[in-house]
């Protein structure tokens, strides 16, 4: 992306980054100084860079790779089982969903909309801290942490 937009987005990043400290350090007695909604459209990248989604997960360093839709997932379910076990169930679709991953059916915008915590979270910071560590560990990897966006758009 351009210099200019790329400032907007770390402005916004330092910013989040700023108010996520004050929850963790002074908790509800934290004066919010959350960053208003940033969209990051098409028309604001570079024009070979429209139209796609660019995977930065090997490397922030290194060059993006176009997304593959089509690499296989990552399961931490035993997907066979799976679908032996729900074969007949009456909801084929939510059984391919778990087995093969989402499928949007919304065709939308290929657009970056970055978003401010709820003004709630500190009352509650350490528990999603605690939740959000588990739900990434090795053994679930239902999340995953990035040091950098893992792609663009997201």
């Amino acid at each position: 992306m351009p210099e200019d937009v790329w400032q907007r987005v770390e402005k916004w990043l330092h910013a989040t980054l700023a108010d996520l400290i004050c929850i963790r350090d002074e908790g509800e007695a934290c004066e919010r100084h959350r960053p208003n909604v940033l969209v990051v459209g098409q028309d604001e990248l570079h024009p070979w860079a429209r139209g796609m989604i660019w995977d930065f997960r090997k490397s922030p360093k290194e060059c993006a790779t176009l997304l593959d839709f089509h690499a296989p997932l990552d399961h931490t379910l035993n997907v066979e089982y799976l679908r032996q076990r729900l074969k007949d169930y009456p909801n084929q679709q939510i059984v391919a969903f778990i087995a093969d991953g989402m499928r949007p059916w919304a065709d939308v915008e290929l657009q970056t909309v970055l978003v401010p915590h709820l003004m709630s979270l500190a009352k509650g910071f350490p528990s999603v801290v605690k939740e959000l560590k588990r739900m990434s560990a090795p053994d679930l990897r239902w999340y995953s942490n990035h040091a950098d966006f893992p792609f663009w758009p997201m």
